[in-house]
């Protein structure tokens, strides 16, 4: 079932690090339509929380958009440099 945004913002509302991770990295389909939304909240949470290399590396794995790869990583390091 692809995962939809409203569904990503119950996961990451949780606060439950390890809970987040998991279900991140089991996600094999996004909706194609809240793509670029929920890659955006991911990497909102990515700069706070900080996300495990398996995860990200899942997620890289549901799009080719740069748009949405940059917003997971790059955000992340631009910050780490500041």
């Amino acid at each position: 079932m692809p995962q939809r945004v409203d569904i990503i913002e119950s996961v990451l509302n949780t606060n439950n690090e390890i809970f987040i991770n998991k279900y991140l990295a089991k996600i094999n389909k996004i909706n194609v339509k809240d793509i670029k939304i929920v890659f955006k909240l991911l990497g909102e949470y990515n700069i706070n929380k900080g996300l495990k290399k398996s995860t990200k590396s899942n997620l890289k794995t549901l799009t080719k958009s740069k748009e949405c790869l940059q917003q997971l990583d790059a955000r992340r390091k631009i910050l780490e440099f500041v």
